[in-house]
């Protein structure tokens, strides 16, 4: 995938963690009220990445056994031959990258999360030391 997935994954993570930053430390309702009703949006947006990537993965491992069972051996020689290469091709696993990087699945958006909280959690003590 694009290396502008991979920059995506990491803004959303560092707004994420400031938006909770945020909505901790204001003294106005209304500030509060606006971060936490916008909080969703960066969660959703990488959440959707790493969900559709997950179930591309998914159906390409679903292919080698689709191809396997279609009752491909009473076919003509040439066309068994092409069979079994793309059921070959098949097997390897795929796997989406952000940039080259990141595999992007379903684990790494609880990963991704995981460092926007740790980032706000930084940001906390970082904070707690003025």
């Amino acid at each position: 995938m694009n290396p502008i997935v991979m920059t995506q994954f990491t803004f959303g993570v560092m707004v994420a963690g400031v938006t909770l930053f945020q909505a901790t430390y204001s003294p106005s309702n209304s500030t509060i009220f606006k971060c936490v009703t916008w909080l969703p949006m960066p969660s959703t947006q990488i959440f959707l990445y790493c969900w559709g990537a997950h179930d591309i993965m998914d159906q390409a491992e679903a292919v080698s056994e689709a191809l396997y069972s279609c009752g491909w051996m009473e076919a003509p020689a040439r066309f068994r031959r092409a069979m079994r290469i793309v059921m070959c091709c098949a097997q390897r696993p795929l796997s989406l990258t952000a940039g080259r990087v990141y595999a992007i699945n379903r684990a790494t958006f609880i990963s991704l999360m995981n460092a926007a909280y740790s980032y706000y959690t930084l940001l906390r003590q970082v904070n707690g030391r003025d």
